[in-house]
């Protein structure tokens, strides 16, 4: 069995009230796993991010990103691979990985790119 999702589509649903015209895509980048959580609509989840069981996406979350909580909030990172990463090294000891902060998100560091 896997956990459900439940993904919204407007900001301010009213039963009574038709809202279709105002419907907001949510955008599930690749590799992203997402738990039993609550993801608001307009939200982009970042690509190889992971969403914790029972978390409230309220904002968009930056690539390889671990979030947890209500609201969900950023509290580590993630390889590829789905390991959770040191703050500290952000290197994956599983699969050899290594990734870089960019301004408040990672990415994989590209071998081509200087250490």
């Amino acid at each position: 069995m896997r956990p459900s999702v439940v993904f919204t589509n407007v900001v301010n649903p009213c039963s009574h009230i038709s809202r279709r015209g105002e419907f907001q895509p949510t955008r599930v980048k690749r590799g992203a796993t997402i738990g039993a959580a609550t993801i608001l609509c307009g939200i982009i989840i970042g690509g190889y991010a992971f969403v914790g069981a029972g978390a409230v996406v309220t904002g968009d979350v930056p690539d390889h990103a671990l979030v947890l909580g209500v609201p969900a909030a950023v509290k580590g990172w993630v390889c590829d691979c789905g390991q959770r990463l040191s703050d500290s090294s952000l290197s994956c000891s599983p699969c050899k990985a290594v990734l870089e902060k960019i301004g408040e998100g990672v990415r994989r560091r590209d071998e081509s790119s200087p250490a």
